[in-house]
């Protein structure tokens, strides 16, 4: 049987009924070592957003970045590129500042799903940030939240 969302008291509108409260984040001050390590605990992750002592939104690596510098001279993962030990302990001992994107897109909790849905389209993303009003970390929104809001929207709020 398919399962069925009760909305409760939500409004399809607005992106803080619809973000992922458990975005993955580490510190401008952190190596490549815990980044990587970030990106292990869940392999769905495409970007992983920084954050300074009081969770105020400072940047965001997205995982295309990692791969990028690990295998600059690759045209793809295929080709069988092989890092010397050397260049391994250069890239674990590089600090996420160097290769984080400061001042990513962000969205705020009280956003639009549409103004969401068309600053995702026109900048070819799948997720952004969410931030409250003092630019504190609150979570993500990702396509896959938003196609839910509107599948339960379409469907009558799950009838």
């Amino acid at each position: 049987m398919e399962e069925r969302y009760d909305l409760g008291e939500r409004s399809i509108g607005e992106v803080r009924h619809w973000l992922v409260d458990t975005p993955t984040v580490v510190n401008p001050s952190d190596d490549m070592r815990v980044l990587v390590g970030k990106i292990n605990e869940d392999l769905r992750t495409r970007h992983v957003y920084v954050v300074d002592e009081e969770d105020i939104l400072v940047g965001s690596v997205r995982i295309s970045s990692v791969v990028k510098y690990l295998f600059p001279y690759a045209s793809s993962i295929t080709d069988g590129v092989l890092l010397s030990s050397e260049a391994i302990g250069n890239f674990f001992a590089t600090k996420v500042l160097d290769l984080m994107l400061e001042e990513p897109l962000f969205v705020r909790d009280d956003t639009s799903l549409e103004d969401c849905a068309r600053i995702m389209l026109g900048e070819g993303i799948s997720e952004l940030p969410v931030v409250d009003g003092a630019m504190r970390l609150v979570g993500q929104i990702n396509v896959f939240e938003m196609i839910k809001a509107y599948e339960l929207s379409v469907e009558g709020f799950g009838e």
